[in-house]
């Protein structure tokens, strides 16, 4: 319920929104922490914000959040803190948009397989 409500305010360009749907996903975080989809959100709303430090910070903890990312996700992670760190937004946000490809889930089971 928590995300759904976070959702609502994700599209919306103005700063009080934003800020709403970060409030919302720390809200998510705070009663499940290893909830990745969530965390990635943060670290995206982070980015479009250029708050680098606070994006960072929760792309360390996807790095720590079992199960362990790939190898590819974390070459994706690894690249995109440091150019946080640099503060290259611009770069570090075609990263962050390669990490997310890579980490998106798919179901085990296709529609081909019934």
């Amino acid at each position: 319920v928590l995300y759904a409500l976070a959702l609502l305010d994700s599209a919306a360009t103005d700063p009080a929104a934003s800020a709403r749907y970060r409030d919302r996903l720390r809200d998510v975080l705070a009663t499940s922490p290893a909830n990745l989809v969530a965390r990635l959100g943060l670290v995206d709303a982070f980015v479009r914000a250029s708050q680098s430090d606070s994006a960072v910070h929760h792309l360390e903890e996807v790095r720590r959040t079992p199960p362990e990312p790939s190898r590819e996700a974390i070459a994706q992670i690894d690249s995109t803190i440091q150019l946080l760190r640099a503060g290259n937004v611009p770069t570090a946000r075609q990263g962050l948009d390669r990490l997310l490809q890579t980490m998106v889930v798919t179901s085990p089971l296709s529609d081909e397989s019934w």
